[in-house]
């Protein structure tokens, strides 16, 4: 009989609310009971606020079971307060570690931007339950955050191997692709993705970013274009479709594009610099500087911005202010290889040999592939007129070099390599690859060759103080 009661009083407040809360023979444990069932019932109608105040009520009537720390917790975590949400979570794992609390625990750690503790309870909850897809999913995206993209593509792989629908796993596999370098897998990733959803405007935002880092600009607008179909105010993908058609030679589309991105991004150095390179490309140098300089004062320590400006400032006949920024540049990033080699280039135009050698060596050391620096360096070493700066056995072996990384292949690094066989008296060979260099030139190059071949033939080498 007792029993039937307690049934009857609770259907009794589950129907009436409040108005049976006042009962006054209703002992505590039963009201508590009451406040919890009514709590799970406000929270599954998403009545947050109210669920929390009876949860409240039934703990403080001596309802202590795990359940209502969770059930308080994933309320709490669904109106933002993580602090309190992360407390009931590590009551409800101290009286039962299941897989559901640690996943609720570390999804207020993802919204707190704890990445560690994250990581830590989805291993957790994987631990749990192995086949959670969601939890790989948040194991992969929080190694994300911390720049671990081989365990994000791990934990990419798993969720998709729990549910090969999720468009969101190829998506954010996509990225970390992309991170890494591996921009063949990326495209894969961004394609399925697209197949999945094909109104996800970040799937051919990812794809486009891996087809850029391809050199396939053609297949890159294209999917930037419809990226900005679906999201026209994705302020990323109107700078990256800029510099693409910046990189297509269209610059007056790209400079209507850098605009745009500007109108959803004002304060982006990196929009600012690029499109700053568009106006140089146009001719407009003063233009150019002029964004130069709103990007460094947006990042004084953008090296890049402050070699560009260094360039537009040589096209303006400014030479000292050119030469103040490639120092500022090189002293802001000491492994920036192009900022070496501009300068290298400015002090050869001046006639200060010794320090641009120094330069172009630096360039070379960081970075190894750059033939122009590795050219320019030979022909120094094989024509300078003053004999101080002539190395024969190192500009022969340099201009070997340059003329190997482009399979003997272009035309201005035959002539370097002719000219410093020339200067160490193998004219005979010197003859032959200057010939060479004829046949695959064209345009304004061929008197100089034809002028230098002249010389060799008549067992002379080729001397010249300032960079051609």
């Amino acid at each position: 009989m007792r029993r039937f009661a307690q049934y009857f009083l609770l259907c009794l407040v589950v129907l009436t609310g409040p108005v049976c809360e006042r009962l006054a023979f209703a002992d505590r444990p039963i009201l508590a009971r009451i406040s919890y069932t009514r709590g799970v019932d406000a929270m599954n109608r998403e009545r947050y606020d109210d669920a929390i105040e009876l949860f409240n009520s039934a703990i403080d009537d001596g309802y202590r079971e795990e359940s209502i720390y969770f059930q308080r917790g994933v309320c709490l975590e669904s109106i933002g307060e993580l602090d309190k949400a992360i407390a009931d979570f590590d009551l409800s794992i101290q009286q039962s570690p299941r897989s559901e609390n640690y996943f609720h625990r570390a999804s207020c750690y993802v919204a707190a931007e704890d990445w560690p503790k994250a990581i830590t309870d989805y291993t957790s909850c994987l631990k749990h339950d192995s086949k959670n897809a969601d939890a790989w999913y948040g194991w992969a995206f929080a190694h994300g955050q911390i720049e671990k993209f081989e365990e994000g593509i791990e934990g990419c792989t798993k969720t998709i191997e729990l549910d090969a629908s999720r468009s969101e796993a190829f998506l954010l596999r996509g990225f970390f692709r992309n991170q890494i370098g591996k921009y063949e897998e990326a495209v894969a990733d961004t394609t399925k993705t697209i197949e999945l959803d094909a109104e996800l405007a970040d799937g051919y935002f990812q794809r486009a970013c891996a087809l850029i880092e391809l050199s396939q600009y053609e297949k890159a607008k294209t999917d930037l274009e419809q990226t900005l179909r679906l999201d026209n105010e994705h302020a990323e993908a109107w700078h990256r479709l800029s510099w693409t058609l910046a990189q297509l030679g269209d610059h007056n589309k790209a400079l209507i594009g850098y605009k745009r991105a500007m109108a959803f991004d004002p304060e982006n150095a990196y929009i600012l610099k690029n499109r700053g390179d568009s106006y140089g490309a146009l001719g407009k140098m003063e233009d150019a500087i002029t964004d130069y300089t709103s990007a460094l004062n947006i990042e004084p320590n953008f090296a890049e911005a402050m070699h560009q400006r260094g360039w537009a400032f040589i096209e303006l006949d400014t030479p000292q202010r050119a030469l103040n920024d490639f120092n500022q540049a090189v002293a802001i990033a000491p492994k920036y290889a192009e900022a070496y080699k501009a300068r290298a280039s400015l002090l050869v135009s001046h006639g200060k040999i010794e320090p641009a050698l120094d330069d172009y060596d630096k360039t070379i050391e960081l970075a190894p592939d750059d033939v122009e620096a590795i050219n320019e360096a030979a022909w120094i070493r094989a024509t300078c007129a003053d004999g101080r700066f002539r190395d024969v056995t190192k500009a022969i072996q340099l201009a070997r070099s340059a003329c190997e990384k482009t399979q003997w292949r272009e035309p201005v690094f035959l002539d370097t390599y002719a000219a410093a066989l020339a200067a160490g008296g193998e004219f005979t060979e010197a003859v032959k690859w200057q010939s060479r260099a004829l046949e695959l030139s064209g345009g304004d190059l061929r008197p100089d060759l034809q002028s230098r071949l002249r010389l060799y033939q008549q067992r002379t080498s080729y001397r010249e103080s300032l960079r051609r």
